[in-house]
């Protein structure tokens, strides 16, 4: 079934009426993980893991590089997104903003306590503090991940996702490309993805039969990188992952639907 989508290119400022609850169920420690705007800190990290697990998705090839020693002192990370209404009539949609490392170490996690954000509109979370605990616990750009999900409630393997573009002062005006990184329980020979306009069963607007790599370690992160992706026209788009276990046995599956529109504003 295709998305209901109602497009409306305006940038709604940030709701703190709407916010959320607060950190329950965060490992009590000496750190401060309780914030204006979010919760972030070390948490412990979950027992089960889903047996393809999406770790990041952002528009374009690299993660922002961060400022280094003394600039990184008050640099504020942003996060701009854009909310499509997923559902006729409704005037704010759910967006679960999580960060987290790449590959899993130290349990450091970050999510933004709102939940509800106006929809057909360009979002941004802020502000994001490097020095609060990025920098105190040794997290760069290249160990960060970011993952804004729409799956209500929000769990552990979404399903709907929503491309995030971090960024500090400048930012790209249209989105050429998108990065993925996922892990896997199991080993895998090899990954494939298909992307597919939403509306019907077409043939696929990207498709990559083996991306570079492999095999790929359990637990360690891969990289997909989605590129050329100016040419597709705004809309819902999904993404069909499959991966092959080393030495057989039946192929890991997944499914994200997300909105692409070529257009940052």
């Amino acid at each position: 079934m295709g998305l209901i989508l109602a497009v409306a290119f305006a940038v709604a400022p940030l709701a703190m009426d709407a916010r959320g609850a607060g950190c329950e169920g965060w490992d009590k420690t000496n750190e401060r993980i309780d914030w204006e705007n979010r919760c972030e800190g070390i948490k412990k990290l979950p027992v089960n893991t889903p047996s393809l697990d999406l770790r990041s998705f952002y528009i374009g090839e690299n993660m922002v590089p961060f400022p280094q020693p003394p600039e990184d002192a008050n640099a504020r990370l942003k996060v701009r997104f854009f909310l499509p209404a997923l559902k006729a009539g409704t005037a704010q949609e759910t967006a679960c903003l999580q960060a987290q490392e790449i590959r899993a170490n130290k349990g450091y996690v970050m999510q933004a306590k709102q939940k509800q954000w106006s929809s057909g509109q360009w979002q941004e979370f802020f502000p994001w503090p490097l020095r609060d605990v990025l920098t105190r616990e040794g997290i760069t750009d290249t160990k960060l991940g970011l993952v804004i999900q729409c799956d209500e409630p929000c769990n552990e393997d979404p399903k709907c996702i929503i491309p995030a573009l971090p960024y500090f002062s400048d930012r790209p005006k249209c989105v050429t490309s998108y990065t993925f990184y996922f892990t896997s329980v199991a080993e895998l020979d090899q990954v494939s993805f298909s992307l597919f306009s939403d509306d019907a069963e077409k043939k696929p607007l990207k498709e990559q039969p083996r991306i570079p790599g492999g095999p790929f370690s359990p637990g360690l992160p891969f990289r997909l990188h989605l590129g050329g992706v100016e040419t597709i026209h705004a809309g819902p788009v999904r993404l069909q992952v499959t991966g092959k276990p080393r030495g057989g046995g039946k192929d890991i599956e997944r499914t994200y639907r997300f909105y692409h529109t070529p257009e940052i504003r």
